[in-house]
């Protein structure tokens, strides 16, 4: 039991003295629940060789502290110029000093899940996507299944990594060469499952498939190293020769307003008016004046 001017830590088990503990701002007979070495070792522990987000969190959790986003943006800065024996205890500071009183934990607007991808596996070592990434891949690439019926998982995995690479340097992606790119990565993956089977058919259809896509996306110029600029100007062209456009595609856009341009102009005047509290009227004609 704690005697005056010692206070217990839950986590270390031990009764230390009150400076041993972080001050709660909040009130100034109070303290934070964990001590200062404990709270420092959550940290340190939880972040690993390099100090990150996820210490800071979980000390933050702990101590019934709200994690603000913000104000960690703020706090890793300072400590990075300062190098504290403390980390926790700077992001405390700008807590106090730039969000204010608290209420608790619950105030928090990130979560372990924002920073914390936690994986699963199959039996095969297959990362398994979470229940609610699976529609999306199944949206964005198609059902691939295994000889079993199940989610061919390594398909997947394989697929978003590919496209990521792909695409991670093209400039002005536009929906049609986002698709391209998709049918790329998943002929990519016919031509390995092709090479496993042994089957010089498939893989024949494989690798001319490959062939196909290489061209139309200009990826298959091995010969020059291309610079971002010429890779650039190289998509404007595939867009403008593999797209229809702009005045084609949306003809038909504005059918709905079309030949009531004066009323709608008027509507939307009066609009602006009522909203930014300005002061457009229309020309009075000279007839009424």
């Amino acid at each position: 039991m704690a005697i005056q001017g010692q206070r217990f830590c839950p986590c270390c088990g031990q009764t230390k003295s009150l400076s041993s503990f972080i001050v709660d701002y909040r009130s100034k007979d109070k303290y934070l629940p964990f001590c200062k070495t404990c709270t420092d070792n959550i940290v340190f522990t939880a972040s690993g060789e390099d100090l990150n987000i996820v210490g800071i969190w979980s000390a933050a959790m702990v101590n019934n502290v709200p994690m603000i986003r913000y104000i960690w943006e703020e706090s890793k800065k300072l400590i990075a110029e300062t190098n504290p024996k403390s980390p926790f205890a700077v992001y405390y500071r700008v807590l106090r000093e730039r969000f204010g009183t608290y209420e608790g934990v619950w105030q928090s607007d990130c979560w372990v899940g924002d920073f914390i991808k936690i994986l699963m596996t199959d039996a095969n070592g297959s990362i398994i996507p979470p229940p609610d990434e699976l529609p999306v891949l199944i949206k964005n690439w198609g059902k691939f299944l295994k000889e079993n019926g199940e989610y061919d998982y390594e398909a997947y995995d394989y697929l978003s990594k590919r496209y990521d690479e792909y695409t991670e340097k093209v400039q002005g992606l536009t929906s049609a060469m986002s698709m391209q790119y998709r049918n790329l990565c998943k002929a990519e993956w016919l031509k390995i499952k092709a090479d496993e089977s042994n089957d010089i058919t498939e893989v024949a259809k494989a690798q001319k498939l490959l062939d196909s896509l290489y061209s139309q996306l200009k990826l298959d110029d091995f010969a020059v190293e291309k610079s971002d600029t010429d890779r650039f100007i190289d998509r404007l062209i595939w867009k403008i020769e593999e797209t229809e456009p702009a005045e084609i595609e949306d003809e038909n856009k504005y059918n709905d307003i079309k030949g009531h341009e004066k009323t709608y102009n008027s509507i939307m005047r009066s609009l602006r008016n009522i909203v930014a509290n300005s002061r457009d009227y229309p020309e009075v004609p000279s007839e009424e004046m």
